[in-house]
């Protein structure tokens, strides 16, 4: 049996906490299906978990869980180099197939920074293109609330179980409406652990081509998500502390290669370039008729504008200004 192909196991797995680990791979190219390698490496403790999946299923339907398994991710997660077994969905699982920017920040931005934060996913949402964020306070829920409030789509990806979901009224309206799309990796019921949460963040870095770090210190979740990006090899983009004060995060990128957004012409040529590298890899059916192209080219759009000196928000600089010396 093929490694990829057997669900039960995959349920079974992720549901102790188990994801694809190093020992699993090689069972796989050794020949041995999933199944067999998880009961040479886990024993008993697989045993016990696929008798518990009947009860996960039923608790699954019960509060509307869409489970997703690596044949219907996005090829951009799959490029992780431990991507998810499973993820539970609530919400427009197209999203995972349109073009969209990360955009993620400290849980406690200033006034300037949550400035910029309502100003990019206004942006984003008014381009057509997803905003994916991880739920938390702060940044995170600032570009989830204006994206939903601009009729912009947007993406959730949950440091926690779908079954710990409440929701205000603002996003069960989105989600009635296909705009949003809560994620986790995390299978109902599993109390939540510190670690779920740079699980998470390795999600949301994967699923799109550009992640957008807003503002947060060098100890910040946001900026574990920037790095794991780089190391994806995708494109970072953030604010230096010329404008957001106190960006420790952002200065690091700088001083990495990420371009600081102020040097850039404006944010509808980024994001409209984001959407022009996702052209002709495959083709992936969006419902409705509607088909996207998506590209495997990088090529860096950033060349044809490192030299541009207007700033990204001409409109919003001097509310910056003003909360900078509030």
């Amino acid at each position: 049996m093929n490694c990829q192909s057997d669900k039960e196991t995959m349920l079974a797995l992720n549901s102790v906490g188990i994801g694809w680990t190093r020992q699993l791979k090689k069972g796989c190219e050794k020949g041995l299906s999933l199944r067999e390698t998880a009961e040479i490496l886990y024993g008993k403790r697989i045993f016990s978990a696929r008798e518990q999946i009947p009860r996960l299923l039923e608790k699954i339907e019960r509060e509307k869980i869409t489970v997703l398994f690596p044949e219907s991710f996005p090829s951009l997660l799959n490029e992780l180099p431990s991507p998810p077994l499973v993820l539970y969905a609530k919400g427009n699982t197209t999203l995972l197939h349109r073009p969209g920017i990360s955009l993620v920040g400290t849980r406690t931005p200033s006034v300037a920074a949550a400035i910029v934060a309502r100003t990019i996913a206004a942006k984003i949402a008014a381009l057509n293109l997803v905003t994916v964020s991880g739920f938390a306070h702060g940044i995170d829920s600032i570009v989830h609330e204006k994206t939903v409030r601009s009729k912009g789509y947007t993406i959730a990806v949950l440091g926690r179980s779908l079954s710990k979901l409440r929701v205000e009224f603002l996003y069960q309206e989105a989600l009635d409406t296909g705009n949003i799309l809560f994620l986790s990796e995390l299978a109902p019921g599993i109390p939540t652990q510190k670690y779920h949460f740079p699980m998470r963040n390795r999600i949301i870095a994967a699923l799109t081509l550009y992640t957008f770090f807003l503002s947060g210190s060098l100890k910040s979740g946001g900026l574990i998500t920037a790095n794991q990006a780089l190391d994806l090899g995708r494109e970072v983009i953030t604010v230096s502390h010329d404008l957001l004060q106190n960006n420790e995060g952002g200065d690091s990128l700088v001083s990495q290669g990420a371009p600081n957004a102020m040097q850039y012409l404006e944010l509808q040529t980024y994001a409209q370039a984001v959407s022009a590298n996702y052209r002709s890899e495959s083709s992936h059916y969006l419902g409705n008729g509607e088909w996207l192209e998506i590209s495997a080219e990088r090529s860096s759009f950033w060349n044809s504008l490192r030299e541009e000196l207007l700033q990204i928000f001409p409109d919003t600089i001097p509310d910056l200004q003003e909360a900078r010396s509030a």
